[in-house]
Order: structure tokens, then sequence, then C-alpha cells
């Protein structure tokens, strides 16, 4: 009763005592309409200063005047003020019944790009002859710069990158090239026998199973690191923790953990400033590689809607997901302008792009 008593102290004060019941009662549409649209920003406005949830409030009193005209309405004998009435009611109610005076802000789909700066540092943290690679043992560190390119250069997920084989990578020929050309297989073989009980990886939908294409570095690092540094193992995945067992999620994320710690005061800047947190995570490669994924295709000719086709095939999104849009914010706001043919050099030249400022050869 508080919250109708408010409305009708409010029409009180715009247009004079007992304004509001001779409103209602003469069923004058249009003054009811200003009264409830002045009502209704008045009430947004006391939410915004003082904080308050009034949503409850305005529910009341639009209920209340929705309810008490549609009452009316039933008694009326006047045919065209009847249609009128109704269609009114019906205009107030698509209008007010999706209005809250406390409205909830809605999510900022910040920019999840990896800057330039922050790649730049990555490869030279990661690379395996590095001196400033943390990590202990050459298998870990070949390892690791296995996953970096999987998720930066291909765009796995992470799941779908602690599901891969040892023998993912694939080779055949060009039947229009004659060219070697390579490729690896998105998919979950070991579902069954997988060991991993605590938070197992898995592929998330049917269209994540996929095979997407490799630059031939790419192609023979994974290989080469499957060959000389995995070591022998029972289980057939191809990223192994120490003890020779299938990496896990969460080995998986101590390692971008340990990275993040490590970079410079710049880059843990940069970061802030583009993902609104100093920390590195493994999803945020394949954001970075649908900005660069993007630009190549669009850098080639395809318009628009086919180079968010090519998206959705590539990165394994539904036809009707708009995460092409999403993760690819970062081209759309800056239209980076780069051209990728394909290889392992041009999408590092790539990734250099998506900031101004050079780049000192860091794979080199």
């Amino acid at each position: 009763m508080r919250a109708i008593e408010r409305l009708y102290n409010f029409a009180m004060e715009l247009y004079g005592y007992d304004v509001l019941d001779r409103f209602i009662a003469s069923l004058a549409t249009d003054e009811l309409d200003r009264t409830l649209e002045a009502y209704f920003i008045a009430e947004r406005n006391r939410a915004a200063r003082s904080g308050a949830d009034i949503n409850r409030a305005w529910r009341t009193t639009r209920d209340f005047i929705l309810e008490t005209l549609q009452d009316l309405s039933h008694t009326s004998n006047d045919k065209a003020k009847l249609h009128e009435l109704s269609s009114h009611i019906k205009r107030w109610e698509l209008r007010y019944r999706n209005l809250s005076p406390n409205p909830i802000p809605k999510r900022i789909h910040v920019l999840r790009a990896l800057p330039a700066r922050v790649i730049e540092e990555l490869y030279t943290l990661f690379k395996p002859d590095s001196p400033d690679n943390p990590f202990r043992s050459e298998p870990q560190r070949w390892r690791n710069m296995a996953i970096l390119l999987c998720l930066l250069h291909q765009g796995l997920r992470r799941s779908e990158a602690l599901l891969l084989a040892a023998d993912a990578v694939k080779t055949g020929t060009d039947e229009r090239t004659l060219k070697p050309r390579y490729w690896m297989n998105v998919q979950n073989q070991f579902e069954d026998e997988d060991p991993r009980y605590c938070d197992p990886p898995s592929i998330k939908n049917s269209q994540s199973i996929r095979q997407i294409p490799l630059s031939r570095e790419v192609a023979e690092y994974i290989d080469a690191y499957a060959t000389n540094y995995r070591g022998r193992s029972p289980h057939p995945q191809l990223f192994l923790n120490n003890r020779g067992a299938p990496l896990g999620v969460r080995g998986l994320g101590r390692i971008f953990d340990r990275v993040s710690t490590l970079l410079s005061d710049d880059a843990k800047q940069a970061l802030q400033e583009n993902l609104r947190r100093p920390r590195i995570s493994a999803h945020d490669f394949r954001h970075t590689c649908a900005v660069i994924r993007l630009a190549h295709f669009r850098a080639h000719g395809n318009d628009e809607d086919d180079s968010l086709a090519q998206l959705r095939a590539f990165f394994g999104w539904t036809y009707t997901s708009n995460m092409p849009r999403l993760y690819a914010r970062a081209y759309w706001e800056r239209q980076i302008e780069t051209v990728w043919n394909d290889d392992f050099d041009a999408h590092v030249d790539a990734l250099r792009t998506i900031e101004p400022g050079g780049w000192k050869e860091c794979l080199s």
C-alpha cells in the first residue's frame, strides 16, 4: 500500500489533489501515460541516488494501474473507448513490464586479446633454450612451448589441448599443390579410460570435434616434442605431467600462473588495462588467435559473413553462435590490418600488430 500511496502523492504534487483517481475513473489514458512515465523516471532517479532496491515497489504500482484499468475496461459500453483503452494497456504492459528502476548493469565484455608486449614476453619465457625460461627440465620446457603453440596458434580450448593424442599431428599431400599439408584432429578418444577423475577435460559440443590445419613449423615442433621429449607412458595423451600421467586442468593453470608472475611491470599493466586482471589464463590465447584468424580471413577478401563462418568451423562454434564476434572484439574495435599466410612466421608477425610498437625478434 505504501508504494501505491507514493504514486498518489506524486500525482498530487504534479496535478493537484485526488487527480489520479479522476484520471482512472475517466479513463484518461494520455494523462495516465504522462503520469506513469514521469513517476518511473522519478523512481529511477531516486534509486540511483539512494542505491535502494525499489523494484518490488515499482511492480506493485505498475500492476495496480494496469489491473485497475483492465477491470474498468470490462465495464465500459463505449466500444471506441474500449478499443483505445485496450491498445493503451497492451502498450503499457509491453513498455513497463520490461523496465526496472534498478536496472542490472549490462556485462561489459572487455577486450580479451593479449597485448603485443605480453605476447613478446611469453615467447621469451616459453622458448626452451631461453635463459629466462622458469621451468627446470627440458621435457617440461618443450611440453610447455608445444602447449603455447596449440593455444595461441591453433586457438584450442584448454580441454581440447589436454585431450590431444600423442599422434595428433597428421601429415599428407595436398592434391592440388602436391605440397605437404599438416593438420590436427580435435576429439576425445579416451573418454572411457581417462585417469583424470578430478575435473577431467572434455569436448564442449559436437561442433568442437573437428580437423584444423597446422603450419609446418607448428607441426614439426609438436612432433619433435612428442618424439624426443614426451617420454614413454602407458597413457596415449600428448601432454603429460612429471609423473608420466596426463596433464590436468589444474596443472595447466599452474603453468600460466607461474609465467604470469614473471612478466614485467609494463606487461602486467597492459594485462590489467586490457583484461582487467594481471594474470594470464589458457583461454586468453584462444581469444587472441581468433583476432588473428579473422584478420587473415578479411585481408584475403572474405566478407564479414564468410569470415565468421570460417571462424566457426576453425574454432568449433555452432552456426548460430555469437562467439566469433565476441572473441574477435579486438579486431572489430581496432580494425587490425594484417595478412597471415598461414605459416608460423606470418602468424608471429600478425600477433605483433595487435598493438602499435615494434617487437624484438623473440623467436630467432
